[in-house]
């Protein structure tokens, strides 16, 4: 069954579920394929914003992916790099989610939410219980900055791994990084080092969500368009 059948399914057990007060179904987040596949069941629709993809299968290395992004991109990656070198006032590790301590890791990722905002579709803020779910999950896993010193954790990504095509899901950092370790772009940091797991683990690419598009692009990210619609 395809994506496109399942979501149809989905949207029809829903009305059923719901009732007559439920005519419709908004869908959003479609690829091509899948908007294209709903046809004339589209009672309304429009574009959103792109989703970024990183490819991993075009480098061997970390190093031959950096070679192929702007000069400027290159020295702030390899700052950073250096700036987190052994001996760094940040420890980086990836580690399971299940060994994260979950009200650190919630109240961490609400200051994105308070810095962003999620509109109306957010899942933030997120309950604890449901995040202590999520992180006990096998495949997810997560990139952790930590001051040295007093074990703080500053920022952290969140990765659904899969075979092929695994997301990071969640970025956060502390306010105070910015002013405590000004020559660390952790946000950028994170991106080499999902990278250069991807291409050690064979992975095809690595989504890398919404937003902050310029910077993606920068490391090499295509932008793939996205839809929501309205379906019957």
């Amino acid at each position: 069954m395809s994506t496109t059948d399942l979501l149809l399914s989905y949207s029809r057990a829903m009305r059923r579920s719901l009732g007559l007060g439920c005519q419709a179904t908004l869908l959003r987040q479609l690829v091509d394929s899948e908007f294209e596949a709903l046809g004339r069941r589209r009672l309304l629709s429009r574009p959103t914003e792109p989703l970024a993809v990183l490819h991993t299968t075009g480098w061997s290395s970390v190093e031959k992916w950096r070679a192929g992004l702007s000069r400027k991109r290159r020295y702030k990656l390899r700052q950073t790099e250096r700036a987190l070198s052994e001996g760094s006032a940040v420890e980086v590790a990836l580690v399971p989610g299940a060994s994260l301590e979950v009200a650190e890791t919630v109240a961490l990722l609400r200051h994105n939410e308070r810095k962003y905002g999620g509109g109306p579709f957010s899942p933030l803020p997120q309950s604890t219980g449901y995040l202590a779910e999520l992180l006990r999950q096998p495949d997810v896993l997560a990139i952790c900055y930590r001051d040295r010193s007093t074990g703080v954790l500053l920022a952290i990504g969140t990765v659904f791994d899969h075979r092929d095509r695994p997301v990071l899901r969640h970025y956060s950092a502390l306010p105070i990084v910015r002013a405590r370790f000004p020559d660390l772009n952790l946000y950028t940091n994170l991106y080499q080092l999902l990278v250069g797991w991807a291409i050690e683990a064979s992975k095809e690419q690595v989504i890398i969500g919404k937003g902050m598009l310029d910077i993606k692009q920068s490391l090499g990210a295509e932008l793939l368009p996205q839809y929501a619609a309205v379906v019957r």
